[in-house]
């Protein structure tokens, strides 16, 4: 298995974990790379969002592809689940 099929799987699997603990009114912090930026594009949108769960940066961004970075994928991630930035 290559690695981007490994990524993939890795943020199907991930996400839907995530989907299944997260609760509304949940503060989520998550940080910044490949691996967070895959379970972010696994997660699908809710039908109902989360409107009282947060969503923060665990650390500023580092690194040259911003789409990786932690601000982008909280941004991402709220817009997916209806959480509040």
């Amino acid at each position: 298995m290559n690695e981007e099929l490994t990524l993939q799987e890795l943020g199907r699997s991930a996400s839907n974990y995530l989907r299944s603990i997260i609760r509304d009114g949940s503060v989520i912090g998550i940080t910044g790379g490949t691996s967070v930026y895959s379970i972010i594009e696994g997660y699908k949108k809710e039908k109902t969002p989360l409107e009282n769960a947060i969503v923060v940066p665990a650390r500023g961004g580092l690194g040259k592809k911003t789409e990786y970075q932690a601000n982008t994928l909280v941004e991402k991630l709220a817009e997916k689940a209806g959480f509040k930035l």
